[in-house]
């Protein structure tokens, strides 16, 4: 017993030094939304020649070890190891939920997930043969060398993952002026206008449209952004330029005002959902700039839907040559369009499931703006 316990310290102390460790590859993580398990996949490789083993061992000599059992769920040579974080939205940081482990399989609860991984490193045994701390099976086969998860790179998953659909009470959001002032949409004609979405929670995509009403009555939509919203502030402007090409915001005496709808979605969502948000304008320096003006109280039944849907709130009886149905995708790309609104059903089985934005027209006038989703 003493004559182990003396190899050990000896061996321990003569492991100054580590192999140099491979270079970090990313990997994914997928969520089954059926019972919110996480999976590790294309996790890489460690970059040996040789297996490392990381198990329990007794010693010989300050070189070899003899093999006793492997560790976690694999066979114990070069197996990598796992830890689990959940994002923290209060204070935007991720914490560790559990780890280490072996399987990178995890079940989880509803939040927004990542996963970190270690492959081991080989230990750089000084004095010993080519560096090597060979490893010998209990039948003096030799199996590999000797390798330690000490000092080896943390790789984070490419992607984070949303257990569990976002809900209503988890998406927040508020106009944020240039000038400091949060909430009451009134922006000057100097001001940038933005939106602050920090109080946001569980998500990994949004969505963001800007609706004119008034002028030319247009839309605009960046399709879905998928990540976390960088410093929860998102600049409109910036999203109307993008779309319109150049466009600016016209004052509110010209009669334009502009709708803001931000939603955002987990994985395991069939529909998004969307912050409540008012209507904005931008005026000259000094004057008011909000300016809401009432639409018609019109819903979309049933939503979601599956191969049609009817308006509820639209009197049928009045026929109107100049209203219209446009369905468009998230791209903001007409999909489908109805030249008449004074019917029961809407057949939308030519769609294919998914998020679609409808748009009631009078004219050249947008006098109602809806969302749709699509499932089957």
């Amino acid at each position: 017993m003493f004559k182990k316990l003396f190899f050990i310290l000896l061996f321990l102390s003569s492991l100054g030094l580590r192999k140099a460790s491979a270079q970090a590859a990313p990997f994914a993580i997928t969520l089954n939304c059926s019972n919110n398990r996480i999976t590790a996949i294309n996790i890489p490789q460690v970059n040996s020649p040789t297996p490392l083993w990381t198990g329990a061992f007794t010693f010989e000599d300050p070189c070899n070890r003899v093999f006793v059992y492997p560790t976690y769920c694999g066979n114990g040579s070069n197996q990598p190891r796992f830890f689990l974080d959940r994002f923290n939205f209060d204070t935007k940081t991720w914490l560790q939920w559990a780890g280490p482990v072996g399987c990178p399989v995890f079940d989880v609860q509803h939040a927004t997930w990542r996963v970190r991984m270690q492959n081991p490193i080989e230990v750089n045994g000084s004095g010993c043969e080519g560096g090597h701390v060979r490893i010998y099976n209990d039948n003096d086969q030799w199996i590999g060398w000797l390798g330690t998860y000490e000092n080896a790179p943390m790789i984070t998953s490419s992607n984070v993952v949303v257990a569990g659909p976002t809900t209503q009470n988890e998406v927040a959001a508020k106009y944020k002026e240039t000038y400091g002032i949060i909430g009451n949409a009134r922006f000057n004609y100097d001001e940038i206008p933005k939106l602050n979405t920090f109080n946001t929670k569980n998500y990994d995509r949004w969505w963001i449209a800007i609706y004119e009403r008034g002028g030319q009555n247009r839309f605009g939509g960046l399709g879905w952004t998928f990540g976390f919203i960088p410093n929860d502030e998102i600049n409109l402007s910036a999203v109307w330029s993008a779309v319109t090409n150049g466009g600016t915001f016209a004052p509110v005496t010209s009669g334009v005002t502009y709708e803001v709808q931000f939603a955002v979605a987990g994985q395991c969502n069939q529909f998004w959902v969307q912050a409540s948000l008012p209507f904005f304008g931008v005026c000259i320096e000094g004057m008011p700039c909000r300016e809401v003006f009432m639409e018609p109280d019109i819903s979309l039944n049933p939503n979601p839907a599956n191969t049609a849907f009817r308006l509820s709130g639209l009197d049928l009886n009045t026929s109107n040559p100049d209203q219209r149905l446009t369905i468009y995708d998230l791209s903001g790309r007409i999909v489908k369009e109805f030249l008449q609104v004074n019917q029961e059903d809407f057949n939308i089985s030519d769609l294919p499931i998914g998020l679609y934005v409808v748009s009631l027209w009078e004219g050249e006038r947008r006098i109602k703006t809806l969302k749709l989703s699509i499932v089957r």
